[in-house]
């Protein structure tokens, strides 16, 4: 199996502790040159190495839902997010979808795991009480950032409509 070594991520500091929460900034590397989909990051309460076939075990269908940051499209380059985590230094997880609609884990130890199609994908977040996914919120200074970008073009375009 290839490696996808591309794609990293890490929790850059606690930046905030409200009614036993941590909310973590995330920093997020994809440096695949495209676009991802679906990329989904999980707080995971262990310290132990997290694989694929044992998530379900941290999060029972009727037991405590896990903490999570979630994009359905992560551009390519670096990125940031906000995980809220009630452990006080959980153990990080994603699941993403690559270019070719392939369905991929990473383990908190860098290990990478087959997850398959959307299918898989789909009934591994009903086994883990995610059913109903809500994409994240993007950092304060990200969404500016992200604004800026969008005002440039349309300024230009009036610009050249005056003149």
């Amino acid at each position: 199996m290839r490696k996808k070594n591309w794609l990293s991520w890490q929790a850059a500091g606690k930046r905030a502790q409200k009614q036993g929460q941590q909310l973590l900034y995330l920093q997020i590397d994809n440096e695949s040159g495209q676009a991802l989909a679906d990329l989904l990051v999980l707080a995971v309460p262990t310290n132990d190495r997290v694989s694929l076939s044992h998530l379900t075990e941290f999060f029972p269908i009727n037991g405590p839902k896990p903490c999570y940051f979630y994009r359905t499209k992560l551009p390519a380059g670096k990125s940031a997010g906000l995980l809220t985590s009630t452990s006080s230094a959980p153990a990080l997880v994603s699941l993403f979808q690559d270019q070719k609609g392939i369905y991929w884990f990473k383990g908190n130890r860098g290990q990478i795991e087959k997850v398959g199609t959307a299918v898989h994908f789909k009934k591994l977040l009903r086994q883990i009480g995610l059913n109903g996914l809500k994409e994240s919120q993007l950092p304060a200074a990200q969404k500016k950032q992200k604004k800026t970008q969008k005002k440039t073009p349309k300024t230009a375009t009036k610009k050249k409509k005056e003149s």
